[in-house]
């Protein structure tokens, strides 16, 4: 560990290693981890209202309008409303969008490995359990105020 990172706070570490992976992650792969969320779930589902592709992706509603926007002005998605009811937005991909959705997944694996180079498969499992625990963690000393 580089003496810089011992100094530093856990909490510090994560928070300077998350914005690096994303940044980096962005430049790398082209599009935001929060976008690729999005039509990956698009990609595993057929169509979905957007209230549960917000649920889904854990953001607020304005973020999910704001993006669910974005892509179908690139073409990326489509949105309709739903037969059943006029209140609720259905979002799907368009074929380009799938596709997209394909190369960009491929893209994020590719990364993915780049950045675990290095590990061990079971240092990544290791890793994963550490980092679902401290989300767990997360949200219970959340819960508490």
């Amino acid at each position: 560990m580089a003496p810089a990172a011992q100094e530093e706070t856990l909490l510090v570490q994560i928070a300077h290693t998350c914005r690096a992976l994303m940044h980096t992650f962005e430049q790398c792969v082209g599009i935001s981890q929060a976008r690729l969320l999005i039509l990956s779930v698009l990609l595993l589902e057929k169509e979905v209202s957007q209230g549960m592709l917000q649920q889904r992706v854990q953001v607020d509603g304005a973020a999910i309008t704001r993006q669910v926007r974005q892509l179908e002005a690139e073409g990326l998605i489509e949105r309709r409303t739903a037969p059943h009811d006029n209140r609720s937005t259905l979002v799907a991909l368009t074929p380009t969008g799938r596709q997209a959705a394909g190369e960009l997944l491929a893209a994020r694996e590719v990364f993915e490995t780049a950045i675990t180079e290095g590990l061990s498969q079971e240092e990544i499992a290791v890793l994963r359990r550490f980092l679902y625990h401290i989300h767990k963690n997360t949200k219970r000393a959340g819960a508490g105020k």
